[in-house]
């Protein structure tokens, strides 16, 4: 029996084909402009993949909206994530990492939740927003990239807040034993941009929901 698209996934889906009618823009006009496949845009659209966390705003900035757009509302007024739960989705095809979306920063909301399991030498790719993010590291060591500032390390138990207009990204030391793991605060509603030299969006295979 096949696996039944999430909930998210379908959401997602649907605000991605409505803007994309809206503007009157077709699959292949917005995969390109995107940076993804079209095939991988007919799977978001039908709400069979859930697109990582640098597809949502490829996809996001080539339709001219923010990401949280694209995101289901949270009508609720108060929710609980137990230990163990939230979204796992994957950040980039390429390579395999994942992070949990424990709050989600969707339309109505000024804030999400995010944490994130990071493999030695893992690096981001660079962003600028609107808003502002907060980063605390639980685990691990994590090398914070911001602007023209010097490179700020972070370890368990050290918290940073910047202000994520400036481009922005982090780095997992290479030769780090053992995983990173850090809870990211940051902006629903924000317009995501992809900073100087950073890759495009890429394309999930499958996402994992637990």
């Amino acid at each position: 029996m096949s696996e039944q698209p999430s909930p998210t996934a379908a959401a997602i889906g649907r605000a991605v084909r409505e803007e994309r009618t809206r503007r009157q823009l077709s699959t292949r006009a917005l995969a390109t402009a995107a940076g993804v496949s079209q095939p991988f845009l007919t799977n978001v659209e039908n709400g069979r993949v859930m697109p990582s966390i640098a597809s949502l705003y490829s996809l996001a900035g080539a339709l001219g909206v923010s990401a949280a757009a694209l995101l289901p509302e949270q009508p609720i007024r108060l929710e609980v994530v137990r230990a163990g739960g939230g979204s796992r989705i994957p950040m980039r095809d390429s390579d395999g990492e994942t992070y949990t979306q424990l709050i989600a920063g969707a339309r109505g909301r000024q804030l999400g939740a995010y944490r994130f399991e990071l493999t030695p030498g893992y690096e981001d790719v660079t962003y600028a927003h609107d808003g502002e993010d907060i980063v605390h590291v639980l685990s691990g060591s994590l090398i914070y990239r911001y602007a023209d500032h010097d490179d700020v390390e972070l370890h368990p138990g050290d918290t940073l807040w910047v202000d994520a207009r400036g481009e922005h990204s982090w780095v997992v030391p290479a030769a780090q034993r053992g995983m990173t793991e850090l809870l990211l605060i940051t902006a629903a509603g924000a317009t995501h941009r992809h900073g100087s030299g950073s890759e495009t969006g890429t394309e999930p295979a499958t996402s994992t929901q637990r």
